[in-house]
């Protein structure tokens, strides 16, 4: 979600990748149809380098395959490497929804035991900031291995680390956590050959690392492996050592688990009605796949692993991400270069919008040889699994919800309008706000009409002044920024916007993605169900229509302007703070209470993501109060042998494996990097801290139960309660005092990188700003007389950037959805603006195929028309070199075709160019906004020139289309032809 350079071309990206991949593992280029067995990489190219010694001699006539997956901005991606290719990787497939703008996704697989299917369950990785969308808000697909056909299973599921649950069949388990702390569950059945849902069973407890097994059903319930009955109750079956993470079922042999407990990780096997150990070895050290055929691999630390059937053991001196079916390779990293990165990681940049590389890291269990390299996403079967459609719901297609009376949105501040443009700032601009406002010194003034808004002068901590500190004190910068690092990656703009741009307000759920009956469904289109979370630090409440929290100017300040947008958030957290140490019932709070030490904003970060549940409703509640279960660490929707967020810079592309807080003291420790360099600094940390903060964490006891005392029902001194919220209830909410660190010497404090009053920075630009106008003094055909440039916009005074302006000699219009009196909303979905381009505004969507059985003209889910209508001189007809402008960044499709007709009428065969809108080189990401003829035409009266962005049967919404402005120079003789440089 660092959103910073433009990618080339799918076809161009994989050279790119292929020549800079390091030795041992090759990228070669993939395409197919969607309908099309998906291609084999060449094996000549091999990913795995001397195969002969690192895999032995048979692997040509190995059956041995890897699957595993990565996401990006265009969705989550699905790679297949074969043996018998040398383990050269290729696209499977990508899967995605163009009903959900919302960045980066993420996502997990896992193989059936038939070795036919991978199951995946991916979201946008925005989703794991949300409780509800943690609960229910995951989609689930099926994707055949040998043809990459993928199709949708489920929607609204959970999104945690052992969904989804693959079984020695064809069956797979899936969850949904029910309530706000998921106090209940939905198991949900499937069958992977026909990509159904076979049943739901609402379960009365938590129950998590769910296994589909020959004789049932099997889960976790309270620390105790349970069977799962046809009707949804539970039976205990055993009581494994310790806390269990990791559960598989063999086919034959019972059932196989990984605890933990004390710093020690236990194997087991429970069978027969008796549990039995495998073996040991320290938390962080063993991990537990299922393998096809109903077997279990244990992976890590084996020496002390017993054999036992149906049973692989592979050593490995780290965690990794995926094994292939037999064995033969694991993946120890499979990362995309979209994913943001903390300081530990890479310098590079991520993509903004496209397709990124990925980063590889393999190694052969046989020779234990380790090959890296960088491969490229290539096309795919893709599967769009809540495309934007009107289609009811039966048709096959994902349904859209009623709207409200009025068929408007819910969220205050719109999309797709020219006079509400965010400005997306640099990182440098961002730690200076933050480092004013937690000092009350965000005063800079905003000029009337700023970013052509409309709004009257305001200075961010005037619309939003500086609340007081129950206690006293400030805010820590660092705590502030690693918020809104985490929430947004520090964008106040759409994610297709870079620092310099302006866009859309990025806004996290403008569609909705609930029922009408309040229930999280992320494929639901229901601008009811909006929550409305806007810019950088996702202000969401006060901002949908009709709240009064703030005025309509403040929202709209919220949505375009990034410093009072974080103005407004600091005093969201400053209310939960507030909350915890003013409640009646008594404070809240961590070590000696100030809020100085950044440490002791854990809680408070806590409430902020998931609430705070006040001692004056103890009495509705069974008598309990305070921060809820769901971040809790020793919630088991976190696996027990996480490490410390962020000791490993690929940990980001995993967000729900750790609670809220543990992720935003990770980005306060470990600043995201952005260009290369730190976003923001570290904190200055406490003198016996070795540059990390005090956290409860799984290092040292009482881990997991810090948060273990009377007030949740918790007994820390009974050796059986492995189980740190014994009651199913809402007692697991916990409020009072706990000591972790002694933060005089122990806790970290803020660094100003900006000392107060310190005046805004300028902005790190990605791309120049350009407000150059068109010069076609040279061209040598030219006439004197008018020279009609028509621009994306109609009225020069929405070009929020400032560039000088001439008056349009023309009209410009998008037509949205078809027909558009229907389905002009759904259309606005997957359009979007951006500040690039000519005098600073072009409009963009993606490229996709017509609907299959439908005319092209009918493609209500995506289609997008622009026409450009000159205002021509004179009454009869004229000679013209049109000309149109490509910007630096949104356009790359190599295939724009558009269309020119001559006059009013549609009679006649129109004039057609088609033109690559890539405006980068091969080796330089950087573009340059340039202008491209489209040929030389006989005008009349009526003239104008349309695109689209209906593409061919490859056509998979993953290659950007721009609508940029339009150029008519009358000239005399014959002009120029298509594709001719400017």
């Amino acid at each position: 979600m660092t959103l910073w350079r433009k990618s080339r071309l799918v076809a161009r990206l994989a050279a790119v990748c292929l020549a800079l991949a390091t030795v041992g593992l090759a990228a070669p280029p993939t395409f197919a149809t969607p309908s099309a067995k998906p291609p084999q990489a060449d094996a000549g190219r091999a990913a795995v380098a001397d195969p002969d010694a690192a895999l032995g001699a048979g692997w040509r006539k190995s059956s041995d395959v890897l699957v595993t997956g990565a996401g990006d901005a265009t969705g989550f991606h699905l790679y297949v490497a074969r043996e018998k290719d040398a383990y050269a990787w290729s696209t499977l497939a990508t899967l995605r929804s163009s009903a959900l703008d919302l960045g980066v996704w993420a996502g997990q697989v896992c193989v059936t035991g038939s070795g036919r299917y991978a199951v995946a369950v991916y979201a946008p990785a925005m989703a794991a900031n949300k409780p509800s969308l943690r609960n229910g808000g995951g989609l689930a697909a099926v994707v055949d291995i040998a043809t990459g056909t993928a199709r949708t299973l489920a929607t609204g599921v959970q999104l945690a680390y052992f969904n989804p649950a693959c079984g020695p069949g064809d069956r797979v388990l899936l969850t949904r956590a029910i309530g706000a702390d998921g106090r209940e569950t939905d198991l949900l059945a499937g069958d992977a050959v026909s990509a159904t849902v076979t049943g739901t069973r609402r379960i009365h407890a938590q129950l998590t690392t769910p296994a589909p097994a020959p004789d049932g059903d099997y889960g976790i319930v309270n620390g105790s492996l349970v069977r799962v009955t046809v009707t949804g109750s539970l039976r205990q079956v055993a009581r494994p050592s310790g806390r269990p993470y990791a559960v598989v079922a063999t086919a034959h042999n019972g059932i196989d688990l990984l605890s933990g407990k004390g710093g020690q990780a236990y194997a087991e096997r429970w069978s027969a009605g008796s549990l039995r150990p495998l073996g040991s070895a320290a938390v962080g050290r063993l991990q537990l796949f299922g393998l096809p055929g109903g077997r279990s691999a244990l992976v890590g630390a084996t020496g002390a692993v017993g054999r036992a059937a149906e049973l692989t053991t592979v050593p490995a001196d780290r965690q990794v991400e995926a094994i292939s079916t037999q064995g033969h390779l694991v993946a120890e990293r499979v990362l995309s270069r979209a994913v943001p990165r903390g300081a530990t990681g890479a310098s590079r940049t991520a993509t903004g919008g496209q397709v990124a590389p990925v980063d590889v890291t393999v190694r052969a269990t046989g020779s234990g040889r380790v090959s890296t390299g960088t491969i490229a996403t290539g096309r795919a079967p893709t599967l769009d699994a809540i495309p934007v459609t009107g289609k009811p719901a039966g048709t096959g297609q994902a349904r859209v919800a009623p709207l409200d009376d009025e068929g408007t949105p819910r969220c205050a501040v719109g999309r797709n309008d020219p006079r509400i443009q965010a400005l997306q700032p640099s990182a440098n601009m961002v730690e200076w706000a933050a480092d004013q406002a937690v000092h009350g010194r965000l005063t800079v003034g905003r000029p009337a009409n700023h970013l052509r808004t409309g709004l009257p002068a305001y200075s961010p901590q005037g619309l939003f002044p500086l609340r007081a500190l129950a206690g006293g004190g400030t805010v820590p910068a660092q705590l502030l920024l690693a918020i809104l690092a985490q929430e947004t990656n520090l964008a106040e703009a759409s994610w297709h916007a870079v620092p310099g741009d302006t866009g859309n307000p990025l806004v996290s759920d403008y569609y909705g993605n609930r029922r009408t009956d309040g229930s999280s469904d992320i494929d639901v289109i229901n601008y009811p169900g909006a929550d409305c979370g806007y810019g950088i630090g996702q202000v969401t409440t006060g901002m949908a229509v009709g709240e009064t929290t703030f005025t309509h100017n403040q929202q709209i300040a919220i949505a375009t302007d990034y410093a009072a947008n974080i103005a407004a958030s600091l005093n969201i957290l400053i209310e939960k703070w507030n909350q915890l140490y003013n409640d009646p019932g008594g404070r809240t709070w961590l070590n000696d209470g100030s809020p100085r030490y950044i440490e002791n904003w854990y809680l408070a970060i806590w409430a902020y993501n998931s609430g705070f549940h006040p001692s004056g409703e103890a009495g509705a509640n069974n008598g309990h109060w305070g921060v809820g279960w769901f971040n809790n660490p020793a919630n088991p929707i976190y696996p027990y042998d996480r490490h410390r967020f962020l000791d490993d810079y690929d940990d980001a592309a995993h967000p729900w494996n750790w609670s809220y807080p543990e992720k935003i003291m990770g980005w306060v420790e470990v600043p995201q990097r952005q260009g290369g360099d730190d976003a923001y600094s570290t904190p200055t940390f406490g003198t016996a801290a070795n540059d990390q903060l005090y956290l409860p964490n799984n290092e040292a006891p009482p881990w997991p139960r810090w948060f273990c005392t009377a007030a949740n029902a918790c007994d820390r001194q009974v050796p059986a309660d492995d189980d740190p919220c014994p009651a199913e209830s809402d007692a697991c909410w916990w409020h009072g005092h706990l000591d972790i660190a002694t933060c005089a010497s122990d806790c970290a404090t803020e660094r100003l990188a900006y000392p107060a009053g310190s005046g805004e920075p300028v902005i790190d630009r990605v791309y120049p700003r350009s407000c150059d106008t068109l010069d076609y003094g040279s061209d040598e055909f030219i006439t004197s007389g008018l020279v009609p440039i028509v621009y994306d916009l109609n009225d020069p005074g929405d070009y929020a950037l400032g560039c000088s302006m001439h008056p349009p000699n023309g009209k410009f219009t998008l037509r949205t959805g078809s027909p558009p009196d229907i389905y002009a909303d759904l259309g606005q979905i997957d359009l979007h603006q951006i500040g690039a381009g000519y005098k600073g505004h072009m409009w963009f969507t993606h490229v996709y195929r017509p609907i299959d059985g439908i005319p092209a003209t009918s493609n209500a889910n995506h289609q997008v028309t622009a026409t450009w209508s000159p205002d021509l001189e004179g009454t009869g007809h004229r000679r013209y070199d049109i000309v149109a402008h490509l910007p630096s960044h949104g356009g790359e499709t190599e295939n724009a075709e558009y269309v020119v007709w001559r006059d009013r009428t549609t009679q006649g065969t129109p004039g057609t160019c088609e033109i690559d809108q890539g405006t980068g080189s091969i080796f330089d990401e950087q573009g340059e906004d340039k202008w491209v003829y489209l040929g030389n035409y006989d005008l009349y009266p009526g003239a104008r020139v349309q695109l689209n962005n209906l593409g061919d049967g490859q056509s998979d919404g993953t290659v950007d289309i721009a609508f940029d402005a339009m150029a008519f120079i009358p000239i005399q003789g014959t002009g120029h032809q298509c594709r001719d440089p400017f």
